[in-house]
C-alpha cells in the first residue's frame, strides 16, 4: 500500500507542479517533511474516496474508482441541499459530505465552505 501511495503522492506533486504558473519542486527535489505531507495528503484522498464508495478494501485510486467516488459525492451533495427529497442520509441529518456538522473539502482538496466563525467572547 505504501508504494501505491508513493505513487498517487508523486502524481499530487506533477499536478501541482502543472497547475501553477510559478516554479516549484520535483519529487525528487522534495525534502522528507513534503514527501511524508504529499504521501498523507495521497492518504487522506484515498480514504475519503473509502468513505463515498462505503469500500474500506480500496488501495489504490484508478480513473473508474474517481468516476464512481464524483458520481456519489454528486448524489450525496444534492441529498445535502436545502430542499433535498427525504432521503435516509437526510432524516438523520447527516450525510457522507460532512463531518460533525462541517462540510468535507471537495474531492480535489479545495474548501467547499469555511465553517461558522465563533462568537466573540463579550
Amino acid at each position: 500500500m505504501r508504494t501505491t501511495l508513493n505513487k498517487a503522492a508523486v502524481a499530487i506533486n506533477e499536478l501541482f507542479r502543472q497547475s501553477v504558473s510559478y516554479p516549484t519542486l520535483s519529487w525528487n527535489d522534495l525534502d522528507a517533511i513534503h514527501r511524508e505531507s504529499k504521501i498523507s495528503a495521497a492518504d487522506h484522498i484515498l480514504m475519503k474516496i473509502r468513505i463515498l464508495l462505503s469500500d474500506e478494501t480500496l488501495v489504490e485510486v484508478t480513473p473508474a474508482i474517481i468516476r464512481a467516488a464524483n458520481a456519489e459525492y454528486i448524489e450525496n451533495k444534492k441529498l445535502a441541499e436545502p430542499g433535498a427529497k427525504t432521503g435516509a442520509r437526510r432524516r438523520m441529518g447527516t450525510s457522507k459530505l460532512s463531518c460533525h456538522g462541517y462540510p468535507f473539502i471537495n474531492h480535489w482538496g479545495l474548501p467547499r465552505s469555511a465553517p461558522p466563525s465563533p462568537a466573540p467572547y463579550s
